[in-house]
């Protein structure tokens, strides 16, 4: 389900973070923590069970259309996980279902965002976040 207000997420390892910024999409809203992917265009849009995009980072701040966002990467963040993600993902590469969700279903049309680091529970997940470790994963 779609983020409908700003949120707050846990975050460790964050010895490694990198951020970026980029403009919103006109007619798009980013809420803080939202998952972030990159259109086409260049522009910021909040992720999506889409092909189209490109994992960009997770909202530092809320943004609206034509306002810059700042994004970060290279950390670990506690997150939603679809239903169907199991241990045996623990160490994958993991893919956008929405702006705050992650599946390691392959069947999903989202972008790869990270790597699924420990399964909490059956809804949430530590990811790693960033181009760095999904260089080293399956």
């Amino acid at each position: 389900m779609a983020l409908s207000a700003d949120r707050s997420l846990d975050y460790k390892n964050v010895r490694g973070q990198t951020y970026n910024s980029g403009t919103v999409k006109t007619g798009s809203t980013v809420y803080k923590g939202s998952l972030c992917c990159t259109n086409a265009a260049g522009t910021i849009v909040v992720a999506a069970n889409t092909t189209t995009t490109r994992f960009f980072g997770i909202a530092r701040a809320g943004a609206v259309a034509g306002a810059t966002v700042e994004t970060v990467n290279g950390i670990w963040a506690l997150v939603p996980v679809k239903t169907g993600t199991t241990v045996g993902y623990t160490g994958k590469k993991v893919y956008c279902y929405d702006d705050q969700t992650v599946t390691g279903s392959l069947a999903t049309l989202g972008p790869v965002c990270g790597v699924l680091k420990q399964l909490v529970t059956a809804t949430t997940g530590w990811v790693a976040f960033g181009d760095a470790e999904l260089g080293a994963a399956s």
